[in-house]
């Protein structure tokens, strides 16, 4: 038990390293790409407040994730591939937060999943830093966490902590319109949940 916990404390360590080896080696490299260029002219000569209404008619639930986070970060493309680091490292976290909550047996398994979407080769809109961290990566986030608030939740139905848990993030598909599409998933889950088939692996944890 000792060693799982171990390794289960280890883990954030093995995703930073491989997050800093995949990504962080060409950071001095990098800049602005494509969209990115109208938003961050936008975030500097029309402020962060402009997104709202410039969202307004297409993606209205956008508009506060780039006021939120174009108000937190300037426009500047260093600063924006750093912050794509923390959140490449934050969105594999939470895809093996996520599926350890679902599959609790299958430690390895999930693992190995788990940084297999990490280093994804055929995603190829990580360096396009401020545009997808607004558009995508902030929603997917919560998405994965929603799903591991969800099995924790299933699994332990009596702690309330872990039926909250499972509320706010219920927003992750407003954002955009490709996350309607993963709703399905989220039901899989309690679909595919038998209780009391994992007890053994809560006792442990």
């Amino acid at each position: 038990m000792k060693s799982d916990r171990f390794r289960d404390r280890s883990i954030p360590l093995l995703f930073l390293i491989t997050t800093i080896i995949a990504y962080g080696l060409l950071l001095p490299e990098t800049g602005f790409y494509w969209d990115d260029w109208p938003f961050a002219w936008t975030a500097k000569f029309l402020g962060p407040q402009e997104f709202i209404p410039a969202f307004q008619g297409v993606r209205p639930f956008l508009g506060p994730i780039f006021l939120a986070m174009t108000s937190l970060i300037p426009p500047v493309p260093i600063y924006w591939q750093i912050f794509a680091l923390i959140i490449r490292f934050l969105a594999g976290l939470s895809t093996w937060f996520a599926l350890n909550q679902i599959w609790p047996q299958h430690k390895q398994q999930v693992l190995v999943a788990s940084l297999l979407f990490l280093v994804f080769p055929g995603y190829s809109q990580h360096w396009v830093a401020f545009t997808h961290i607004n558009q995508e990566w902030v929603a997917l986030i919560c998405l994965l966490l929603s799903f591991g608030f969800t099995g924790r939740a299933l699994r332990n139905p009596h702690r309330f902590q872990h039926r909250c848990g499972a509320v706010p993030v219920g927003l992750r598909c407003f954002p955009h319109r490709v996350f309607f599409r993963n709703e399905p998933s989220a039901y899989s889950i309690h679909l595919g949940y038998r209780p009391g088939t994992d007890r053994s692996s809560d006792s442990k944890n």
